[in-house]
């Protein structure tokens, strides 16, 4: 997980210090992969409650069938 760490940290001094005209096209990469991530989240959060409830509901369901 360190080696993961340290190359990003390299990998953003490296874009910040190269000319903007060098690095466009990967900033445009890492901008469109975020949007596509931000929108992977909001479709979990969407679905996270109906999810939520399931867990609950087995758990009911479960503890009311042991007791007699």
């Amino acid at each position: 997980m360190l080696q993961i760490i340290f190359f990003a940290i390299l990998f953003g001094v490296a874009i910040v210090v190269l000319k903007s005209s060098k690095v466009e096209i990967i900033k445009d990469f890492i901008s469109g992969l975020n949007e596509i991530i931000l929108k992977i989240i909001d479709f979990i959060m969407y679905f996270a409650p109906i999810g939520v409830m399931a867990l609950i509901a087995g758990l009911i369901v479960d503890y009311s069938g042991n007791n007699p």
